[in-house]
């Protein structure tokens, strides 16, 4: 029965030992043409953590006020940002640099291989940073209806199967299975048959 599954599924878990760090609900239909999910996702955690910094440097904060040891992490997150953001770009589009010579350009590219890591190392910190002193936390990535944007639904898909299925991270996707096999079918279809 369905209880026994998910009884099953939570043995061990006691879920009040978690904090769960729940970004913005993204909608795939309002997003632009050429953005993708996990810009999208980077750009919903930046934000994120940018109004948490605000609020915590905010003088008004009884007592919130961050050393500059906290600068020095928030510098690190920002890298770490950055260094995501840069590697979703040169897996878009190449490095877009005509003046880069080769070596960067296979360094840079070494680098996109591993956005798997680099995303799984910057949620660690961007979860530590969010709930300072929380041992078990987990990022919650919300996407509404991913079927409704046909054209690209299997790309969002795929990038999570690409880069979000990591530890600590929860994706709730909601889509209508059917439509949503069906376009994973299209596309396998479109591909091999040129």
């Amino acid at each position: 029965s369905a209880c026994k599954e998910k009884e099953a599924f939570w043995s061990g878990y006691r879920l009040s030992e978690y904090q769960f760090v729940v970004i913005n609900n993204i909608d795939p239909t309002t997003m632009e043409d050429q953005e993708s999910i996990m810009r999208t996702v980077l750009s919903r955690m930046l934000n994120q953590f940018q109004s948490e910094w605000e609020r915590r440097t905010n003088p008004s904060a009884l007592g919130l006020c961050q050393p500059e040891c906290a600068q020095t992490e928030r510098l690190t997150l920002l890298n770490m940002f950055q260094k995501c953001y840069q590697n979703l770009q040169v897996m878009d589009n190449g490095s877009g640099q005509q003046d880069i010579d080769l070596l960067d350009q296979m360094m840079e590219l070494g680098d996109s291989a591993n956005m798997r890591g680099a995303m799984y190392r910057l949620i660690r910190k961007f979860l530590k940073f969010m709930c300072p002193n929380v041992k078990k936390t987990c990022l919650v990535i919300q996407i509404d209806d991913a079927d409704f944007n046909i054209p690209r639904a299997y790309n969002i898909i795929d990038d999570i199967r690409r880069y979000l299925v990591l530890p600590q991270v929860l994706v709730l996707l909601s889509a209508n299975m059917t439509q949503l096999e069906t376009t994973v079918e299209q596309h396998f279809i479109d591909e091999y048959s040129h």
